[in-house]
């Protein structure tokens, strides 16, 4: 995890140095590293353009395993904790979210306030950097030991290419979960500001090629867009999203069910970010439905099956007939999937421990023989994992290769997080998170705007009569002719194979294939 603060001034570069305190050298540099408990987390410290602390346990170093204990991180650039009115808004921020890590900007604090900061909202394990004047302040706090990344940035947007550079040297081994969430003071499109003068179009280049080079994708996030507001009024005001959550695909895949909010504001002008690794229950979820596999039509089973099916349907030549024999279709499709492919992945591992023992063994001719046919159904396995998630992530385009499962996983997680409802605000503001009020407000909603208001067929004719028609009764005539199958043909062979499938759970790619059935 990386907690990022892109809020105060270039720091020079420094060298290594190690101390029981967190501060700067005389050049403002954030040099100091250890803890004040240095038996439970002892910090190295690397300082950069801007700043870096790397806290790992001893004789641990990274392991990935124990991440799941970070529940929680909350993320927020206070703009100041000198008042004790401030200090409230802070326990009442952690009171409500109940973070196991917290990572606070700009705290305006400085010497004893380290311990107070420490016990008085109640995590332990602490570290501050004191502020220079007004200026800066960071402090990190939890109630776990856990392995930290912090880095302090710039703002500037002539420098802030250093913290560019910090973030790419950051970057981790492949392989490696990496997580950013902070205030990054900038944005990344122009969407992403409402007021003021338009940002420069470098500086957004800039900052999502720094997001291309550490292979990191936004987050999203649950709650409004903008995170920090001027607090002026009418034209003067100005709202942009300076504050994030970013991550690898590593990261994506080992926290797959993350949840991101963009909490309300708290006596700053920045709201907090909370970052939910493992959140409770989902808004609403519904049962696996079918979806045919591209996959499938590489098995000549699955021919079989389709047309098996078909013909022992009895067809009535109703619509509802038609529905019927593809449901058949569909159930047994299902069942031979599950009896003869089963899981993928649990396949495809089961084949390579196979492979494995016999590559170790004697070369005879039935081992030989063994291996290319395992090999063979190896391959026709692999295939077909990669089509199932890149059907799943629902895109044509991949950067640096046309097959990467990896690639298609991670696309996959973000579309279902992106489509996933944890919650609705109703006609009266209100937000509501529960599987009961979510179907109220959605019925509400729907049933508000296509009611009738009844209106008198004289204000209809009113109406009509201002309608230009489009329509001439010769395109009329043509259009209400029936259906004949080849327009239907040409029609779904003109249709993207895999794109988006029909609530049945069949897309065009299963009547191209199957149409001679």
């Amino acid at each position: 995890m990386v907690g990022l603060d892109m809020t105060n001034g270039p720091l020079p570069l420094v060298g290594l140095k190690e101390g029981n305190e967190l501060g700067y050298d005389d050049s403002q540099s954030v040099v100091a590293t250890a803890a004040s408990e240095p038996e439970a987390f002892p910090i190295t410290t690397f300082s950069f353009q801007s700043g870096v602390f790397r806290h790992t346990e001893p004789g641990k170093g990274r392991n990935w395993n124990r991440s799941p204990g970070i529940m929680k991180t909350l993320s927020w650039n206070a703009r100041g904790l000198g008042n004790p009115g401030a200090f409230e808004e802070l326990r009442g921020l952690i009171r409500s979210s109940q973070p196991t890590v917290v990572f606070l900007m700009e705290t305006h604090l400085w010497g004893k306030y380290d311990s107070m900061i420490k016990y008085k909202i109640g995590y332990p394990h602490s570290i501050h950097v004191d502020s220079m004047g007004r200026r800066g302040g960071l402090a990190l706090c939890r109630n776990d030991e856990i392995d930290v990344d912090e880095l302090y940035g710039n703002p500037k947007t002539c420098r802030r290419r250093h913290s560019w550079d910090l973030l790419r040297r950051l970057t981790p081994l492949p392989g490696v979960p990496w997580c950013c969430v902070g205030d990054f003071n900038a944005i990344l499109s122009s969407d992403e500001k409402l007021g003021g003068s338009n940002k420069s179009n470098n500086s957004m280049i800039n900052f999502r090629l720094a997001h291309d080079d550490c292979g990191l994708r936004d987050l999203g996030f649950s709650g409004a867009q903008m995170t920090w507001n001027n607090g002026r009024k009418g034209a003067a005001n100005i709202q942009e999203r300076l504050d994030r959550g970013v991550a690898n695909i590593d990261w994506w895949s080992f926290f797959p069910d993350y949840h991101l909010s963009h909490l309300e504001f708290w006596g700053s002008d920045h709201r907090a970010l909370l970052l939910d690794l493992r959140p409770g229950p989902r808004g609403l979820e519904r049962g696996r439905g079918f979806c045919f596999e591209p996959g499938w039509l590489r098995d000549d089973e699955c021919n079989e099956i389709v047309a098996t099916s078909w013909k022992s349907h009895v067809f009535t030549g109703s619509a509802s007939s038609f529905l019927g024999g593809l449901q058949k279709c569909a159930n047994s499709l299902k069942r031979w999937s599950k009896c003869k492919l089963g899981n993928l992945s649990k396949r495809i591992i089961s084949i390579r421990k196979s492979l494995e023992l016999l590559y170790s063994a004697p070369q005879s001719d039935a081992t030989v023989s063994s291996i290319r046919s395992l090999n063979k159904e190896l391959e026709k396995l692999l295939i077909m994992e990669e089509q199932y998630w890149r059907q799943r992530g629902r895109t044509d385009w991949l950067h640096g290769g046309d097959t990467n499962t990896k690639f298609f996983h991670a696309k996959a997680k973000l579309r279902k997080k992106r489509n996933t409802i944890r919650g609705m605000e109703d006609e009266n503001g209100r937000w509501c998170n529960t599987i009961e009020d979510i179907t109220r407000v959605t019925e509400t909603y729907f049933s508000s705007i296509f009611t009738n208001c009844s209106p008198s067929e004289e204000e209809m004719a009113r109406v009509t009569t201002l309608i230009r028609p489009r329509v001439d009764a010769h395109m009329n005539s043509r259009l209400s002719q029936p259906f004949c199958a080849e327009e239907i043909k040409a029609s779904l062979f003109n249709m993207g194979p895999t794109k988006a499938p029909d609530p049945d759970g069949f897309h065009a790619l299963f009547y191209q294939k199957q149409w001679h059935v």
